[in-house]
């Protein structure tokens, strides 16, 4: 069976940790109802999980939501272990890695409780080998909050310390972490944050001097207390017939195993930065203590104002932990504190809405569903809106996509490509954009060439036509680029070109989009050639570059650069150029800007040029620096100017056909028949269609029919493709099936129509690209039947038009 990887989500709700004059919550079975959840959207957020778990992204997945201490969602998806064909259990359980911190820290907490230690007591009057010129200044609220300046990279100092006379017990926590005390902080304590495993095993350590076990504390003071049976902090003590198989996602997306439950425990010892294994019940019923206040089932676990600390920032005392409490990441934006584990364990608790979520996966180095879980589950709370730290991060792609596609622009980064999540000319323009920039081949192919669910990949819709105006491709490696795309990938991006789709590229997707570089012959097969010739290799790495608008290039149409038209110092490292006024290229290329680089064979060449082999192709326009990394000034003027010259270069629309008075046209094909002119229409897209109205036949009736669950409308305009801007006439009404009757004038007419309804996508801001929710039927395009009948009647209303769209 096809292998599928271990993933928990579990979403809770509870009390507002500040709203201690309520009741605390305790958890228990609930309807999603009866805490103001929809149970329809609960259900798309839980399906976004179980397809992630389909599509091998993760092995397998447990979903537990809940609300106000009633659990409304618990499902178990995929494998615990794929190999040995044991499913994926709802009491399954995970190493929850770095979400142990959250417990070492109230173990830390319950110490000061108890009177042992205080918050900013030095780590030296603890653990005495701290007691050294670095390591002195260390305190415990520092390394809680990761401030302590300490730069140690491991979770403990390798090798570890053998049995010895002196030292039979060693390996231990207690003496490993007493050998950090000689390094200590690599920079001042508390003026700067560095996320640190080994100060939180430090801490552990400090624990285990006061009670004797680190381990053994946190399992009387914490978890038996809360009822926590199925939790501990060493593998050794876990349940191995509940545990799940650790999996690491490689470059070419296979998976390789990094533990297995019969493996040996990472350590002899258990650590406070990780190590601790539980379920998603008994982690979401610590979170629970923490939103009650520290209270649970009648017992006190910690005090209020201990709570209040560890969920909270601590710039009170620290001002470089910010977005840090005590053992929780913290977000002043929306007021939720969080926790993620390298084996992909994540933790997110909302007090205003009173969630507490959970995505507890053993996968590492692999697309995750995580986020736009937790956005769909804060959408299903029928008392709340979008949270507005999650309005904020969208805010650049919610505007309107342009008429006739799907957005603005995909941009290819990814695989062998500089992962980049923002593209400032994009966002300064207010253009709708998505991309991909994660590490995994295969979903990165997945979008580029196409799955069961969307057979056309994420840039064309069924008939071939581009679903975005542009792409944009930045800087990398270029033909490691091209390959990791594959051949069927390079195929999509040309045809994406040929159909109409303009492209842009800087420095890598620039030499991408030629033929081949400097003098060499053949094509090179892992370039596009929609820029049919050959590029040139500066050879200047790492350098900066002053460029000079000439005063014929188009940019100047949309940005100004001065009275020099020179910008100064873009960033250059081993792009390409052209040569100016000879070469094959120069007919046929127009020259945007030219170098400015006296001495050197560069000097007055074309450092950004365009080309367009016809108005039914897109524009290619190419850039051999890199001034898109700059969020103002110049260079981000010149790569608007770009942008908006390339966006201006797309393919006139194409004509499906001519329609004949009496015929039934049926629009049904996919991509793989081979016959865009029947295709089926995709979501947000126009097909295009004339015919004749001859004289002394005035009625006209169109009519469009198809049985599918969308909202196709049908405009009409003279002399050029309808759509919803410019159409007079139309037919807007909901659902698939309808007519539109008109007297129209003798002449050639346009009748155009849109598939107006969209497929929902929530933008993964963690993965990089938009995750499609509902509606998905729509990525395979929605089947119609589109007819004309035409009579003399002077029945029908007429259209009057001006006189310069007269027939």
């Amino acid at each position: 069976m096809k292998n599928i990887t271990v993933f928990a989500i579990c979403i809770l709700a509870l009390l507002p940790a500040n709203a201690n004059s309520a009741p605390p919550r305790l958890l228990s079975d609930g309807s999603a109802a009866s805490v103001d959840v929809d149970a329809d959207r609960l259900a798309t957020a839980a399906a976004v999980v179980k397809r992630a778990v389909q599509r091998d992204e993760l092995r397998g997945a447990v979903v537990l939501v809940a609300r106000r201490g009633k659990i409304v969602l618990h499902e178990a998806y995929g494998w615990r272990d794929a190999e040995s064909k044991h499913p994926m259990q709802k009491d399954s359980l995970f190493r929850m890695a770095s979400n142990s911190k959250a417990v070492t820290a109230a173990g830390v907490l319950l110490l000061v409780q108890d009177g042992t230690l205080k918050l900013d007591d030095p780590v030296y009057k603890h653990i005495p080998e701290f007691d050294t010129d670095k390591g002195r200044l260390i305190t415990i609220r520092q390394m809680l909050t990761h401030t302590s300046g300490m730069r140690i990279k491991s979770l403990f100092l390798s090798p570890l310390m053998k049995p010895s006379d002196d030292n039979p017990t060693a390996p231990n926590l207690l003496q490993e972490v007493g050998r950090f005390g000689s390094i200590g902080a690599e920079v001042p304590p508390g003026t700067s944050y560095s996320y640190n495993n080994a100060a939180y095993n430090t801490l552990a350590g400090i624990i285990e001097k006061y009670t004797g076990s680190y381990k053994q504390f946190l399992s009387d003071r914490i978890y038996e207390r809360l009822g926590m049976t199925d939790s501990c902090n060493h593998e050794s003590d876990a349940d191995r017939e509940r545990m799940s198989t650790v999996f690491r996602r490689q470059d070419d997306g296979k998976w390789q195993v990094r533990w297995k439950p019969d493996d040996a425990p990472d350590f002899p010892f258990p650590r406070g930065s990780g190590g601790m294994v539980s379920t998603a019940r008994d982690y979401a019923v610590f979170c629970q203590m923490m939103l009650n206040g520290g209270l649970y089932d009648g017992k006190r676990i910690l005090k209020s104002e201990y709570v209040d600390a560890a969920v909270n920032p601590q710039t009170e005392f620290i001002p470089a932990a910010a977005n840090y409490g005590l053992g929780w990441k913290t977000n002043a934006d929306d007021n939720t504190f969080s926790h993620s584990g390298s084996d992909g364990t994540w933790v997110w608790v909302d007090p205003q809405r009173e969630i507490i979520g959970m995505v507890l996966t053993q996968t590492q180095r692999s697309t995750n569903p995580r986020k736009v879980f937790r956005e769909l589950v804060n959408r299903a709370c029928l008392d709340f809106k979008s949270t507005p730290d999650a309005e904020t991060k969208t805010a650049a792609r919610s505007k309107l996509p342009p008429e006739g596609f799907y957005k603005d622009l995909f941009m290819s980064s990814g695989v062998k490509l500089t992962n980049r999540t923002t593209l400032h000319a994009a966002d300064s323009l207010g253009l709708t954009y998505e991309y991909y920039s994660g590490t995994n081949k295969a979903r990165q192919n997945d979008l580029i060439v196409g799955t069961e669910d969307d057979a056309n990949g994420v840039l064309l819709y069924p008939d071939g036509a581009p679903r975005f105006r542009m792409i944009y491709v930045n800087g990398g490696a270029a033909t490691s680029h091209g390959k990791s795309i594959t051949k069927a990938g390079r195929i999509n991006l040309r045809t994406f070109n040929s159909n109409g789709g303009a492209y842009c590229g800087s420095c890598a997707g620039s030499f991408l989009s030629g033929r081949n570089v400097d003098n060499t012959t053949p094509r090179r097969l892992g370039y596009l050639h929609i820029f049919p010739f050959n590029t040139l290799n500066t050879g200047l790495k790492k350098v900066r570059l002053d460029h000079h608008i000439p005063s014929d290039s188009p940019l100047l149409t949309y940005r100004s650069f001065g009275d020099d038209s020179v910008i100064e110092h873009i960033y250059h490292n081993n792009g390409n150029w052209l040569k100016t006024g000879e070469g094959d290229h120069v007919a046929s290329t127009e020259v945007l800007a030219t170098y400015i680089n006296p001495d050197h064979k560069t000097d007055g060449g074309t450092a950004i040029w365009a080309y367009r082999k016809n108005d039914h192709t897109g524009r290619v326009v190419n850039i051999g620096s890199h001034p898109e990394g700059i969020a103002s000034g110049e260079p981000l003027a010149l790569t608007e100017a770009c942008f908006l010259y390339t966006l201006d270069g797309v393919g006139a629309p194409s004509v499906k056909s001519e329609l004949q008075p009496g015929q039934t046209r049926h629009m049904k094909a996919s991509s793989a028949d081979g016959t865009p002119e029947f295709a089926a229409i995709g979501d947000g897209q126009y097909h295009h269609f004339t015919f004749n109205v001859e004289p002394g036949v005035t009625d006209v009736q169109i009519e469009v029919h198809s049985d599918s669950r969308a909202d196709l409308n049908i405009y009409l305009h003279p002399k050029s493709p309808a759509f919803r801007s410019n159409s007079r006439v139309k037919n807007t009404s909901p659902g698939a099936s309808k007519q539109l009757r008109h007297n129209l004038k003798p002449g050639r007419w346009y009748v155009s129509v849109e598939c107006a309804t969209r497929v929902d996508a929530v933008e993964d801001l963690d993965s990089g690209f938009y995750r499609y929710t509902d509606r998905r039927h729509l990525l395979n395009g929605v089947p119609y039947s589109i007819s004309t009948t035409a009579r003399k009647s002077a029945n029908a209303p007429t259209e009057s038009l001006p006189p310069d769209h007269s027939s």
